[in-house]
């Protein structure tokens, strides 16, 4: 666990076995919406790991209680959601949490670890809407990014990605590669 704003954060990293190779890389494995870092790991990044000797690293987003509607009816629970503060969509309340900071502390923790390491970014649905937010708020930490399962634009434009603040205002400190594929 790493110490950001007072909150105590959790991440997962496995070592790949190295079998006399050496290691490459870290990854870090970005979760989706409401998916566990544990299925980030073993869908994500744990299947490669051996086979490319990287590091893989998966941080747990923060999250906060939101209302639930039952398909049944009325009735509104509600749930914790798991998730990243890359977008501040209406109706949900303003996520407080620093996930650029703690990210970015979680990689300089492993670095201190293991050594100095390339960085990747690997995020998968809401992940990739944290690897891109990465991307732009924090390029200098990382050495490239892919993004997976996750579009631009939704239907309907009920969610666009370029309207997000972070997007408008996207300035990287270093330019670095963006992989992106949606579908």
């Amino acid at each position: 666990t790493v110490l950001v704003e007072g909150i105590q954060r959790e991440y997962l990293v496995y070592f790949p076995k190295l079998g006399g190779g050496a290691l490459t890389a870290i990854v870090i494995c970005l979760h989706g919406w409401l998916i566990p870092p544990q299925h980030a790991m073993q869908a994500m990044c744990k299947p490669y790991a051996d086979d490319r000797k990287f590091i893989a690293v998966a941080p747990k987003g923060g999250g906060f209680e939101m209302p639930i509607p039952s398909p049944y009816g009325d009735e509104v629970t509600k749930k914790m959601q798991l998730g990243w503060n890359s977008f501040y969509p209406p109706n949900y309340p303003a996520w407080t949490m620093d996930d650029v900071a703690f990210i970015v502390k979680v990689t300089n923790e492993v670095k201190a670890k293991v050594g100095d390491f390339k960085v990747y970014v690997l995020g998968f649905g809401f992940g990739g809407d944290m690897a891109m937010r990465l991307a732009c708020d924090a390029s200098q930490h990382f050495d490239g990014f892919g993004i997976s399962g996750q579009e631009l634009v939704w239907a309907e434009n009920t969610r666009n990605v370029l309207n997000f603040p972070w997007v408008k205002d996207c300035k990287p400190a270093v330019k670095r590669a963006l992989w992106m594929a949606a579908g």
